[in-house]
């Protein structure tokens, strides 16, 4: 960090792994125009070290392996202007938080939220995305998803929903169907949906008598 100017004007795009927060009070240049943040396998925030850096951004994607640590909702809260969420688990079969972590504040102009791999019912729970207009239900490199996930624990009012899933899902989680079909039920103003060749005629059925469009691609 003492490496680094006071400031950096023309930073738009900043990329951190297993990066940790100094302790000692140092604080990250000032970037005015950030507008992209990537954070892999982010260690326990300090607010103070970013100041006004995270409040402007607009798109994030941020990730760890299975692990998610309890401090992960508060690294989230230093976003509140995100329009452009993505949630990755890399390893999802055994996806866990540390403990119950606390609320995250809602992401008031969240548009667009990718969810790939399996993420923990804690995290999807506590997320409260009220202008919500296009989910992306995405698989991990083994075919996990967080299809059951977010039957269970996620409350979406999106207008569109991408499932573009691979079809080795059928292979890691053989009840794909019934957890998807579930969910899509849940999402009381969805327009339309976009699945895969593999899931066009289970999505038919699930659709039929629906004014919802279903687009295969």
């Amino acid at each position: 960090m003492a490496l680094l100017p006071k400031s950096l004007p023309s930073l738009r795009h900043l990329s951190l792994t297993h990066f940790m927060d100094p302790t000692d009070g140092t604080q990250f240049p000032s970037c005015p125009v950030l507008e992209k943040v990537e954070m892999w396998a982010h260690c326990k925030p300090y607010p103070s070290v970013w100041g006004k850096n995270l409040a402007r951004v607009t798109t994030l994607s941020f990730g760890n392996y299975s692990y998610w640590a309890h401090w992960d909702t508060d690294t989230l809260s230093l976003f509140p202007a995100l329009r452009d969420l993505t949630l990755v688990t890399t390893d999802s079969a055994q996806a866990r938080m540390s403990y119950n972590p606390k609320p995250t504040p809602p992401f008031q102009h969240l548009q667009t939220l990718r969810v790939r791999g399996e993420l923990p019912p804690e995290l999807l729970t506590r997320l409260v995305a009220p202008a919500l207009e296009a989910l992306h239900i995405e698989a991990d490199d083994t075919g996990q998803t967080s299809t059951a996930v977010l039957r269970d624990s996620f409350s979406c009012l999106c207008l569109h929903l991408y499932a573009l899933l691979p079809e080795p899902v059928t292979r890691t989680e053989p009840q794909w169907a019934t957890n998807f079909s579930s969910f899509v039920q849940k999402c009381t103003k969805i327009k339309t949906l976009f699945v895969s060749k593999w899931m066009e005629e289970e999505c038919m059925i699930l659709l039929d008598g629906s004014n919802v469009v279903l687009h295969v691609l």
